[in-house]
């Protein structure tokens, strides 16, 4: 008998447990999937703002868009841990692939460079931002630990979902991202977690597959995926292959009524994770009316699934899944 960790999603608390022999369900679609409707405006309230950081020159970085191997695995923790910061939110431009890229960058009060931090990204939905999906969220005041938080800005109305991750910008980006604050902050390099809405919940997806070996969680919010636009990359099963893909948990939030992304993407995307996770049936799990499946190799699954919510923002979302990000050591 394999014994599986089931999380618990409360608000305030995790609770684990044991079971024996967990079977697995779900098969993954091979079709791609449509162009994700630009959601409606969704507000929260104000997340708290940690003090002003002295004025920060814009920061300047042509990416590699695809890690290099190495004979030695990377040190646990970021080069950013030797160097002073300051905390404070910054605006931030990198430079990738030509263009000028921006994000939102967070860093928590009482910031300490001798501690590694957890890493969170937020990816907003199509017409957003950076700064718009910040509030949106309202992750940070639902921290239950000193977080670092990145809020990349797409091009255009949105982050691309369909170039292959060799080529695609937005993936150019997020490694630019990702070494960026790694170099500069200190960060636990097995605690970098995503969280998204709408198109940037598809994004969060893609990227789980694209670059599951440096994720630890997700947290996609009224979206869909991972999938291949061009449907080359399944296997004779209809599996969506995802070289180098790690452990990654994942809790899924979505509306039941949502009509712009329809309830059943996040059947697929259940489906993907349960596949990889070799998870079982669900649990019942908290907050109401969230399960949770049991799941294999550290990884985890939840699925919030809201029967009176629309396309928008669960108001249970912020501390449900930073709840589960502070669960992924």
């Amino acid at each position: 008998m394999r014994a599986c960790a089931v999380l618990g999603l409360g608000v305030g608390t995790v609770t684990f447990a044991l079971l024996g022999g967990s079977t697995c369900g779900g098969r993954e679609p091979a079709r791609p999937r449509p162009e994700t409707p630009s959601p409606p405006a969704v507000t929260a309230p104000e997340p708290e703002e940690p003090p002003a950081a002295p004025s920060t020159p814009t920061a300047s970085a042509t990416p590699t868009t695809t890690a290099t191997a190495s004979a030695a695995p990377p040190p646990p923790n970021s080069a950013g841990c030797s160097k002073e910061k300051a905390a404070g939110t910054t605006p931030r431009t990198l430079v990738v692939q030509g263009k000028n890229r921006s994000f939102v960058l967070v860093v928590p009060r009482g910031y300490d460079r001798t501690r590694p931090h957890p890493l969170v990204f937020g990816f907003h939905g199509d017409g957003g931002s950076g700064a718009q999906i910040r509030t949106a969220l309202g992750l940070e005041r639902a921290a239950k630990e000193p977080t670092i938080f990145v809020y990349p800005d797409a091009i255009g109305d949105g982050f691309d979902l369909n170039e292959a991750p060799e080529k695609n910008p937005d993936v150019a980006f997020f490694d630019a991202a990702l070494a960026n604050v790694m170099d500069e902050y200190c960060v636990s390099r097995a605690r970098v977690m995503l969280t998204g809405y709408s198109r940037g919940a598809y994004m969060v997806n893609q990227l789980a597959c694209w670059r599951g070996g440096v994720l630890r969680g997700v947290a996609p919010q009224a979206g869909g995926g991972p999938y291949d636009a061009t449907g080359k990359s399944y296997d004779d099963q209809g599996r969506l292959l995802c070289p180098g893909m790690g452990p990654v948990s994942a809790l899924i939030v979505h509306g039941q009524k949502d009509t712009n992304v329809k309830f059943s993407e996040t059947n697929d995307t259940l489906a993907f994770y349960r596949t990889r996770g070799r998870c079982g049936a669900p649990e019942k799990s908290s907050p109401d009316p969230c399960v949770a499946h049991a799941g294999a190799d550290g990884r985890h699954l939840g699925l919030c699934a809201i029967p009176t919510l629309g396309h928008g923002v669960w108001p249970k979302a912020a501390a449900t899944v930073m709840d589960f990000f502070a669960t992924l050591k």
